[in-house]
């Protein structure tokens, strides 16, 4: 009998930070290669004091989440129709939709430029030409993510039979995601929703998960991965060394970069930013804010990197530990608010913030998350519907 367990551990703040965070840690132990076999890759970096310092502000986080749980009151979300959330839903899944064709301007004016997709570095060139300022109007397309959770629950609750066009929205939903992920190489958006889907499905049909359904689960997330390593870095390399696409030696070459540059590549260059001084004035570092604050970075290799790395970087030691518990304690009052009403199958605000808090999770191990426009502009959004809303009951 295949072995099953429960499945509600996954959705506790501090449960999926300790593994995540360790598990990193754990694989770069084991696996992370002295000296980088990728262009531009980093040497393992061994730091004693940085390595202590990661896993003193993991437990840090944790211990954050579990106090945030237990010593937090919890109060009545106001109530909201799902017709209202629908709505909601759907004026945020169309902003998104405007927001993603005007970002691809220039391929719906050229549709010629898709055929760059045939060249190898085809992927690359499309993002560039589509590529804006993080502060335009394209940044509304990171609002699918307010949808993606609506439906979710809507569709995993059996209340979406209440509402017409769902099936269709839900579709535009899909295409306007894949779109996103395909023309800007951009394969966290497909994941992020993978993440969403699973997180409501956990936390609305409580399963007993067996073993075998979380390593398919986790096989489907390292094929999204993969197709998106192919895209960026597998053309390329088999092009140069005239090789095919299915030759093993660029199987091996999109390994190694998915080894050394993401993954437990993310938590080295943690490491490599962690042998420098931390200078306050780098507080905008790896935000969104950092074109009107600039800060400096090492000239190293590193681009993408687990957010302890960039907390010290931004805070320096003993601040940066501060935020750790903040950011701990914050996700744990999140998730005690949510679960305090998990027996109901209502989607609430403490439901919405803790699903977009929860994926977040998984982000920080690469990205400042909390802290780019791919969480900040739905969050304002979120913030701002339950004001209005709230305003609106008020004067009536």
């Amino acid at each position: 009998m295949a072995k099953r367990f429960n499945s509600v551990w996954m959705l506790e703040p501090k449960n999926i930070i300790a593994l995540l965070f360790f598990g990193q840690f754990i694989l770069w132990l084991l696996f992370f290669p002295e000296v980088s076999s990728v262009e531009n890759g980093e040497p393992k970096i061994w730091n004693f004091l940085s390595i202590l310092f990661f896993c003193s502000a993991t437990l840090v986080i944790v211990f954050g989440a579990f106090i945030g749980q237990i010593s937090f009151r919890v109060a009545s979300p106001p109530r909201i129709r799902p017709k209202t959330y629908y709505r909601f839903a759907i004026g945020s899944l169309l902003l998104s939709t405007v927001a993603t064709l005007l970002k691809f301007q220039p391929i719906l004016s050229d549709p010629a430029m898709l055929l760059l997709f045939l060249q190898p570095s085809g992927a690359n060139m499309i993002y560039v030409a589509v590529s804006e300022s993080d502060f335009g109007v394209a940044s509304l397309q990171t609002l699918w993510v307010i949808p993606a959770i609506v439906f979710s629950f809507f569709l995993f609750s059996g209340v979406h039979k209440e509402f017409k066009y769902f099936k269709f929205f839900y579709s535009i939903l899909l295409l306007d995601v894949l779109s996103v992920a395909a023309i800007n190489s951009n394969r966290i958006a497909v994941i992020n929703f993978m993440l969403v889907s699973a997180v409501v499905y956990v936390y609305l049909r409580r399963p007993r998960l067996r073993v075998g359904r979380v390593i398919t689960a986790i096989l489907a997330v390292l094929i999204v991965y993969w197709i998106g390593s192919l895209m960026r870095d597998g053309l390329v390399f088999a092009d140069e060394n005239n090789l095919s696409v299915l030759d093993p030696q660029v199987f091996l070459y999109i390994f190694k970069v998915f080894l050394e540059k993401y993954s437990v590549g993310e938590l080295n260059n943690a490491f490599v930013i962690m042998e420098y001084v931390a200078d306050p004035r780098n507080f905008a570092y790896a935000t969104m804010f950092q074109r009107y604050f600039p800060a400096d970075a090492p000239l190293r290799n590193i681009n993408t990197l687990n957010v302890i790395g960039i907390w010290y970087w931004q805070f320096g030691f003993l601040l940066a530990l501060v935020v750790a518990l903040g950011f701990g304690f914050i996700v744990g009052a999140l998730y005690r608010k949510s679960m305090h009403f998990a027996n109901t199958r209502d989607i609430s605000a403490f439901k919405l913030f803790y699903v977009l808090f929860y994926i977040g999770i998984f982000n920080i191990l690469r990205v400042n998350y909390y802290f780019l426009q791919i969480f900040l502009v739905p969050f304002a959004v979120v913030c701002l519907f339950f004001v209005v809303n709230s305003l609106f009951n008020l004067r009536r």
